[in-house]
């Protein structure tokens, strides 16, 4: 469950079951968020949009969308069975509620054809 308004500086995924996101198909992962999607293949799509409250930029004096409103790809820690992506100037806020998935690529492109690991609906 995900509060509407509230800031959100990062995310934390940990996996279920003992899924490890070790080693070298994961050193280059990224997520993005999505809206209501169903399927690994609309992970890719050029067009995404998901509203997202102002909050302050990196200099603290103006108000932007977050960096996740259009789909942009952040860039993750990968830990043993975390992986990490920090959301902070902007912070990630959203507007409404509303049903969300976050994708994740280990191999940073969503291109799926770089290395044998699949992208991910989380």
């Amino acid at each position: 469950t995900l509060m509407a308004g509230y800031k959100y500086s990062g995310w934390q995924i940990i996996s279920p079951d003992g899924w490890t996101y070790a080693g070298p198909l994961h050193e280059n992962g990224v997520i993005n968020l999505r809206g209501n999607i169903n399927s690994r293949e609309e992970c890719s799509q050029d067009f995404n949009f998901v509203r997202m409250g102002m909050t302050q930029g990196p200099d603290l004096s103006t108000l932007m969308a977050s960096r996740m409103a259009d789909g942009e790809l952040v860039g993750t820690d990968v830990a043993i069975e975390t992986i990490r992506a920090s959301t902070a100037f902007p912070h990630t806020i959203f507007q409404m509620s509303g049903n969300y998935r976050i994708c994740y690529s280990p191999e940073g492109t969503f291109a799926n054809d770089v290395t044998p690991a699949d992208n991910n609906i989380m």
